[in-house]
């Protein structure tokens, strides 16, 4: 459903003249979009709020590095991070940097296609 407007949204600018207020908002729905789309991909992995998912890809992967490991998983490992991440979500910092990155591309990938 978000995508369907998000669709909606690019081509309802695509018909407008490419004014300075139109380009800021798609490059804002670009920033909100990458945030929203790595959070996404974080949880669909199985890092979610409550904790790994069971029988989730998360789980099996946790599964993996603490067979490797010994029986244990390293404090310094990426399973750690990414469990952090989705218990507590991004910090403001990676918040801004994805915004960015993600207003980037909108913008870009609208002057590729000639909406803007």
């Amino acid at each position: 459903m978000h995508w369907l407007t998000l669709l909606t949204l690019v081509c309802t600018f695509s018909s407008v003249d490419g004014s300075p207020g139109s380009k800021a908002v798609l490059m804002g729905i670009g920033a909100v979009c990458a945030n929203f789309v790595a959070q996404s991909i974080i949880a669909g992995l199985g890092f979610t709020a409550n904790g790994i998912a069971v029988g989730s890809w998360a789980a099996k992967l946790m599964s993996f590095v603490t067979y490797i490991n010994g029986g244990t998983v390293p404090p310094e490992s990426f399973i750690i991070t990414l469990q952090s991440i989705g218990t507590a979500g991004f910090a403001l910092s990676t918040q801004i940097m994805l915004g960015t990155v993600g207003a980037l591309i909108s913008s870009s990938s609208t002057c590729k296609l000639g909406i803007f």
